[in-house]
């Protein structure tokens, strides 16, 4: 929805004594690139970012007619892709196993892992930490754009024994899903989108 028109307005004692309805996150992207033309991480930042704002439009079939790249000037679209994952998967050596993992896309991203076979004695730990599964799905927590190619490690125990470990990333769902038909041109876009946000933060001064 980067391209979605946002009206404000401002009420003061109940009247409304101003008005702005042509504002949108695609607009304000275009008056980034404008003023910080000669900053290369920024628009590298705003163009991958409008390029998977336009991406998921596609994906979902939304406001076709107004992609979020579309007539912007200044953009610089990335063209990287993921040459190897960041996934590992051990083989579970108990009852239960990881039966898949996956990104779900939403206002942010998460990471989301179902296990199979799971029983009352079943556990899972992400980075060593005990977490909670409901019906054997666990989400983790939103995941910004500059953390996508951190990696996380789920371990599962059964009767405090670890049966089975998965390493798992924003990157590895990307990796995996690049040459996807359906999911292939947003799953670039979201890996773009995480390494030209990482590149902008390293080069703010700390």
């Amino acid at each position: 929805r980067m391209s979605d028109i946002i009206v404000a307005e401002l009420i003061v004692d109940g009247e409304v004594i101003a008005t702005k309805d042509n504002y949108s996150i695609k607009a304000n992207a275009q008056n980034l690139l404008e003023d910080y033309a000669d900053n290369d991480e920024m628009v590298a930042l705003v163009s991958d970012m409008l390029n998977y704002g336009a991406a998921a439009q596609k994906y979902r079939g939304y406001n076709l007619d107004n992609l979020a790249t579309d007539g912007v000037e200044g953009l610089v679209i990335s063209t990287n892709a993921p040459e190897e994952s960041d996934m590992d998967l051990t083989a579970s050596t108990g009852d239960a196993c990881f039966k898949s993992a996956s990104i779900y896309f939403a206002d942010a991203n998460y990471i989301v892992v179902k296990v199979k076979d799971y029983t009352e004695n079943t556990k899972l730990f992400v980075d060593e930490n005990p977490v909670k599964m409901v019906d054997g799905v666990y989400m983790t927590d939103a995941i910004e754009a500059i953390r996508f190619g951190e990696v996380f490690s789920f371990q599962l125990v059964e009767n405090d024994v670890v049966i089975q470990t998965l390493e798992y990333s924003v990157n590895s769902y990307a990796f995996s899903k690049q040459n996807s038909e359906t999911m292939g041109e947003l799953a670039l876009a979201l890996y773009n989108y995480g390494l030209s946000a990482k590149a902008y933060f390293l080069s703010m001064p700390h």
